[in-house]
C-alpha cells in the first residue's frame, strides 16, 4: 500500500513489463494517450498479471520482472493450478476512460482505500458498497480483487465460484447486487463468509476457492 502516493512507478511498471514480455497490459488497452494516464488503482494494477489467456512461461517472466521491482525473494511457482484470472481488462479501465477528473480520481483513491483495509478483512462494509457504485465495477471484479488482496478473508463471486458456493450452501445464500441496495449486498456477502467459515472450519478461503476452479 505504500505505493498510493507513488502510483507513477506502478504505471511505469506495466510499462516496463509490456516492453520485456510482449504482454499486454491496461495501458494498451485504454483508448487515450499514455500522458494522460496519471493514477491507478491496486485493483486495475493485479489484474494486469492475472488476466486470462497468459502461458504459465510468461507468467513467470512477469512474476520475475515484479520481483526485482519490489526487491522480493519468493521462489516462482511450479503452476498456477486453480488460481484465479480476470477475463477482461474492461472490467477496471473503465476510469481510464473517465472524462471526469474529479470522478475519475476520487474513484481511485477510494479504491487504494478499500484495498488498503481488505487487509483486515471486512473492516468497512460502507466503504465496500460505495465502491461498487462506481462505473464498471461489478460484483465479481470487485471481490475478485479484494480476494487478491486478501484471499483469507474474501471469495470472488464470479460465475465459477458463485455456482459453486450455490451447491455447497443453497442458492439462497448467494447475495445478488440490486441497484440502490449495495450496502445490503455487502450485509449479506458478510453473512455468506460467515456461513462458510461455519460449515467449512478445515477450508481456508483459498481451499473453497480451489475447489470452485477445478469443479466440472
Amino acid at each position: 500500500m505504500s505505493y498510493r502516493d507513488k502510483q507513477q512507478e506502478l504505471i511505469g511498471l506495466l510499462e516496463d513489463i509490456h516492453t520485456k514480455t510482449g504482454i499486454p497490459t491496461v495501458l494498451q488497452d485504454v483508448p487515450r494517450n499514455r500522458d494522460n494516464i496519471e493514477m491507478i488503482d491496486p485493483f486495475t494494477f493485479l489484474m494486469n498479471f492475472n488476466r486470462a489467456g497468459i502461458k504459465d512461461d510468461k507468467r513467470r517472466d512477469v512474476i520475475a520482472i515484479i520481483q526485482e521491482f519490489f526487491h522480493l525473494s519468493v521462489q516462482l511457482p511450479a503452476d498456477f493450478d486453480g488460481t484465479f484470472s480476470s477475463s477482461t481488462a474492461s472490467k477496471w479501465t473503465q476510469f481510464f476512460r473517465d472524462s471526469n477528473h474529479l470522478r475519475y480520481k476520487t474513484s481511485t483513491m477510494n479504491l487504494w482505500e478499500l484495498a488498503s483495509r481488505a487487509w483486515r478483512g471486512m473492516d468497512s462494509p460502507a466503504l465496500f458498497a460505495y465502491c461498487l457504485e462506481f462505473p464498471s465495477v461489478g460484483v465479481g471484479s470487485l471481490t475478485q480483487g479484494l480476494y487478491w488482496c486478501n484471499p483469507a478473508s474474501f471469495i470472488p463471486l464470479d460465475s465459477k465460484c458463485s455456482e459453486f458456493l450455490a451447491s455447497i450452501l443453497g442458492s439462497h445464500a448467494i447475495p445478488e447486487l440490486k441497484t440502490g441496495h449495495e450496502i445490503e449486498f455487502v450485509q449479506a456477502y458478510d453473512k455468506m463468509m460467515t456461513e462458510l467459515r461455519l460449515q467449512y472450519p478445515g477450508y481456508s478461503r483459498t481451499d473453497l476457492f480451489y475447489r470452485s476452479r477445478l469443479k466440472t
